[in-house]
Order: structure tokens, then sequence, then C-alpha cells
């Protein structure tokens, strides 16, 4: 992910902290009314902006980059969003189901976030971009791509995010014709290693090399 996609990441969090999410149902604070509720953000008072990341283990440098970029581009900005200074709450997702629905519990417990950035590995953002949004937390993926985020039909529980990275659809269907046409294979084996990103993408190759 480059600085200026997370320029742009940080750009929606201006918009965001035009004051959405917080809460689960509709609420009025002042003249602001939003069906997902509202934060009130006091003069002086950050804005509260979480990421969660792969930061421990094997995949460490993948979310150690991004997590970085986050918070080069926020400094880029001075640290500063709609007048108010950022304040990051950091969260590791492991790069995994377990680990993305343990971070994203945590911080849609923090009813002062207005937005979340990341993560990177889709395993992570399956289960965590639903927690999130369920708590009205929109959510910026930033490397997660696997079909059933980034689809144009995928599920409704994934509509607080936001993607910035191609669907891997493509990815399937190119891989499969490349195989088929260009290598001359008239067979192929489609091994994924049990998470929901390598899962889904060993699927749609297999469907898409089979229709070939």
């Amino acid at each position: 992910m480059t600085i200026r996609h997370l320029k742009t990441a940080i750009g929606i969090a201006v918009l965001a902290a035009g004051l959405t999410t917080g809460a689960i149902a509709a609420e009025t604070v002042g003249p602001v009314t939003d069906e997902i509720g509202v934060v009130k953000i006091a003069k002086g008072q950050p804005i509260t902006i979480g990421t969660y990341y792969v930061v421990s283990g094997p995949d460490t440098a993948l979310g150690l980059d991004q997590q970085r970029a986050v918070v080069i581009a926020a400094k880029e900005r001075n640290d500063m969003v709609a007048g108010h200074q950022i304040r990051f709450i950091h969260e590791d997702d492991a790069c995994s189901a377990e680990g993305g629905q343990n971070a994203a519990t945590k911080l849609a417990a923090n009813k002062q976030i207005v937005l979340v950035i990341g993560p990177a590995c889709s395993g992570a953002a399956t289960p965590g971009a639903p927690i999130l949004w369920r708590a009205g937390i929109p959510s910026i993926a930033t490397s997660a791509s696997a079909p059933a985020l980034t689809a144009p039909d995928r599920s409704s529980e994934y509509d607080g995010l936001v993607r910035t990275s191609i669907n891997d659809i493509g990815q399937a269907e190119g891989d499969a014709r490349w195989m088929y046409s260009e290598l001359g294979c008239k067979t192929a084996a489609a091994i994924h290693d049990g998470s929901p990103y390598a899962e889904q993408l060993a699927k749609l190759f297999a469907k898409n090399f089979a229709e070939t």
C-alpha cells in the first residue's frame, strides 16, 4: 500500500470524523443525526483512529510496513484531521481469523474510534470487518483482496468495509486462462493453506480452469 493510497485513507478519516460512527443505533447529537450513531468530540480533544495489522509472526513485514505508512500519512497532515489531533490505537491481528476477531473486538469496544484502517490480510478482515461495522465503525482494508471482501455482490455485513485493492476474482480468472491457454495445461491441482483468502482463490481458480 503506497503513501498516496494511505493519504486517501486519512482523507476518508476526515469525512468519518465529520461525525459518524461509534454507536449501533440512530442517534442525534446537537445538529447531527446519523443512523449508525454519532461521536461527539470536544474542542481540543483528539480524533481516535484504530488500526489492525499483522505485527507479529512470519508476516510481520507486511503489516508493519502498512501500519507505519498509516502513521507517516498522518504525519504528512501534521497529525491533524478536521481541526483535531489524530490519536492512533494499534492492534495486532496476527494475519489470522482468530487474530482479526480479537483485534476488531477490542477496537469495537472503544466508542471514541471514528474509523479503523486495516487490515492487510483477508483472513483477519473476514471476521474483523463485520464486528466493526456492527459497532458502527467503518474500516478501510489496505490490501485485503479476497473475493468475499471485494466482489460487487459481497455480503451486506461488509457494507462498512472500504477496499483499496483489486478484486481477486480477476486474479483467479487470469491464472486459470494463462495456465490453460499459454502453458497448455489440461489438468491442475489447486492447493490452499486453509485460510479464507487462499481457500477462496483456490476454489475460484479451479472453477475457472474447469470452465476454460
